[in-house]
């Protein structure tokens, strides 16, 4: 996830590749062959109220419960989902009302009276103005799963379906979820008139991890690689002919990085207009721009390019405490200045590997981000590590005293990434890079193990690249670890003048020499 505030490129992130339950959240329980089929439909779009219907067939008998998270993995704050629930019903096969009753904050517990077949009905308060939060409007709608679609307690590996019923005033539907037609057929299409809006959710995660555009932007489909893909665009869109041969340049420079390897069949980029924020998904990004011809076109790629490559670094290659995960609190890990700064690094890359930007403008942004690192008092009292484990108190923390004790991972992430790149290039004689660090932690972590790393994990992976022989070699690559923990000021051009470049710390400015 990205947030624009100023200068400072503020992100957060999430979503595991493994989707079989949840640590330290719901019990698993025994759920047979639940099907479940959601109706989506918004009968007065100025109310600001999605319409619900759940159908769930081959319930088991007795007590039968619901939940619903919340937060959204990539967005570091609760959200409290639950709280915009209202006027829930539930009823037999026949339209008997069932009893139930609330279940802490999370759950409907209903009392099925031994049907094998309910269908449950709710209303849900859409009006939110962030990339985690419904939003219904006369001109559209933004659809994030979390905070709308219920699922059986104990079963986010069901599959799943969704319908939406059509408005003749809007006239398309954009998400990465696979859409298909009665008989179940995959179709490329955002046209969202008539009646086949019907998607399939392979388990909840897939179903939370995938958005839905509703309304009438200005869209352009478009195959690279043997993939399909739509943009969407709410707002100014005369240039997304240019922006979409641009965001395939950044497709190939990413696919390039990481060995080849694409893990979707169809991805989804929604352009949702003014506002800040964005946020990555498996199939999918979304992201307050305001079009696509900003003031500085450089800016809206970087911001594009970091959502894209989230897919590799937090999507697959993520911390173990992330996935598989708890939608009902907190989830904590010291390692968000990998799974977010390094992003915000390799979106600078990227970019640059792509053409869009030059070496020097590259440097320029990572300038940027020492420079508001440098600037905070917050240095001084936070360490980079802490930042990651403690996002949860200071996600939106702006007020207070927040500003003056409290340091971004995503500027210090950058640079400790940085560091990092530049320590092993050192050690290998530029036989190496973090490049490196990246690739095996895919090739092991996703690849083989099928798993999130651990911070110990993590640590001894990057040691394992950088390979250092001499103890000056191990006083530099434990330099860059001092970074992460502890408040030690940084000693940029100890690693960067070896490579030909300069930091200067009074001008801020990061030159190649």
């Amino acid at each position: 996830m990205k947030h624009i505030l100023k200068l400072a490129a503020v992100c957060a992130l999430l979503v595991s590749l493994m989707t079989t339950g949840c640590t330290g959240g719901e019990p698993e329980k025994c759920t047979g062959d639940i099907d479940v089929t959601f109706t989506v439909s918004v009968d007065d779009p100025s109310s600001h109220y999605l319409d619900v219907k759940m159908e769930c067939r081959n319930v088991p008998s007795g007590t039968f419960t619901l939940r619903l998270p919340v937060w959204a993995p990539g967005y570091y704050i609760i959200l409290d989902y639950p709280k915009n629930i209202v006027d829930f019903v539930a009823c037999g096969p026949d339209g008997e009302p069932l009893q139930w009753v609330k279940d802490e904050k999370t759950g409907w517990k209903i009392q099925n009276g031994g049907y094998t077949d309910i269908t449950v009905n709710y209303r849900v308060w859409s009006d939110g103005h962030s990339v985690a939060e419904s939003s219904v409007s006369p001109d559209h709608v933004f659809l994030p799963g979390n905070g709308v679609f219920m699922h059986p307690e104990g079963g986010l590996g069901l599959p799943s379906a969704v319908k939406f019923v059509a408005r003749p005033e809007w006239g398309s539907l954009v998400t990465g979820l696979r859409r298909v037609d009665v008989s179940g057929e995959t179709v490329l299409s955002t046209d969202a008139s008539g009646d086949t809006l019907r998607y399939s959710a392979d388990d909840f995660d897939i179903l939370y991890d995938s958005p839905f555009f509703w309304g009438n932007p200005s869209v352009q489909s478009f195959e690279h690689e043997g993939h399909h893909y739509d943009v969407s665009v709410q707002g100014e869109s005369s240039g997304i002919d240019a922006f979409c041969a641009d965001l395939k340049k950044i497709i190939s420079a990413a696919t390039e990085l990481m060995g080849g390897e694409v893990p979707y069949e169809n991805y989804a980029f929604m352009l949702l207009g003014p506002g800040v924020g964005g946020l990555e998904h498996w199939n999918s990004q979304a992201d307050f721009l305001s079009g696509i011809r900003l003031e500085d076109y450089r800016e809206c790629m970087n911001f594009v390019a970091h959502e894209y490559y989230h897919l590799y670094n937090v999507k697959a290659i993520h911390p173990k405490e992330l996935g598989p995960f708890n939608y009902y609190g907190e989830c904590y890990t010291n390692c968000l200045w990998l799974s977010e700064g390094a992003t915000v690094y390799y979106e600078y890359c990227l970019c640059e590997k792509a053409g869009l930007i030059s070496r020097q403008q590259m440097l320029d942004f990572l300038a940027r981000d020492f420079k508001e690192f440098e600037s905070r008092e917050g240095k001084n009292h936070m360490t980079l590590a802490r930042s990651s484990y403690d996002i949860w108190l200071n996600f939106f923390n702006f007020g207070g005293n927040g500003g003056d004790t409290g340091i971004s991972y995503y500027e210090k992430g950058p640079a400790v990434t940085f560091l990092f790149d530049c320590a092993i290039r050192i050690i290998s004689a530029g036989e190496r890079s973090f490049d490196d660090v990246m690739m095996l932690l895919y090739q092991r972590f996703v690849k083989e193990l099928g798993r999130g790393f651990s911070e110990e994990e993590l640590n001894a992976l990057i040691r394992e690249v950088a390979a250092p022989v001499t103890a000056e070699d191990e006083a530099l690559i434990d330099e860059v670890f001092s970074y992460i923990y502890t408040l030690a000021p940084i000693d940029y051009n100890r690693f960067l003048s070896p490579l030909g470049m300069y930091w200067d710390g009074e001008t801020y400015t990061l030159t190649q020499e």
